[in-house]
């Protein structure tokens, strides 16, 4: 399914992926945006950014314990 949409978006399509598993979001998603109680909390790029930081702002912006961490 991962690379299905990897190469969706390489052809110029687009989706929307809601996960609290943030490993899910690593490699797949171009930009990062965290909402709590239906208002956007949070933007950045995805480029560059390592799974620490993610679970890190994750904790930071949205205030709950993190799926899938690792770290």
């Amino acid at each position: 399914l991962e690379r299905s949409l990897i190469d969706f978006r390489k052809a110029g399509g687009a989706f929307l992926m809601a996960t609290h598993d943030l490993s899910h979001a690593v490699g797949l998603a171009e930009r990062l945006l965290i909402m709590r109680r239906g208002q956007l909390v949070h933007e950045e790029p995805m480029e560059g950014l390592t799974q620490s930081h993610l679970e890190a702002v994750y904790r930071r912006h949205a205030g709950i314990g993190v799926a899938g961490g690792g770290g």
